[in-house]
């Protein structure tokens, strides 16, 4: 991978999420479906607008598309909160206000086999 980021470590957890079991490099765990932590941050405007964004043409999955929100995997040691803030600031800017970040929900989710591009319709 050309990313300098596909080779950070990250934590890798048993498949009910609650034991570390090891680390394994950002690439690894994404493309072997190891267990990891991830955080996803909705971005919800003043007037109750939600913000969209399109990926990255260069991202190996769903690259070119739009997104929901800002994803990032969470790296070594690190906690919820400051994977968050690193999402925001990595893609906002240092400056994007955060006053209202939150947590709103924890999921568990995988998924095996190949991870074709999802087709957006009109």
């Amino acid at each position: 991978p050309s990313q300098a980021s596909w080779h950070e470590l990250v934590d890798v957890y048993d498949v009910d999420g609650t034991t570390k079991i090891g680390n394994a490099t950002a690439w690894e765990a994404q493309t072997s479906c190891l267990w990891h932590r991830t955080v996803y941050v909705i971005l919800r405007l003043p007037d109750e607008r939600f913000l969209l964004q399109q990926r990255a043409v260069w991202k190996w999955r769903m690259g070119g598309l739009w997104d929901l929100g800002l994803s990032e995997t969470v790296e070594l040691d690190e906690d919820l909160w400051t994977a968050a803030n690193r999402a925001v600031t990595e893609e906002l800017g240092e400056h994007a206000p955060r006053h209202h970040l939150r947590e709103c929900c924890r999921l568990s989710v995988g998924w095996s086999g190949s991870m074709p591009q999802m087709q957006v319709l009109d």
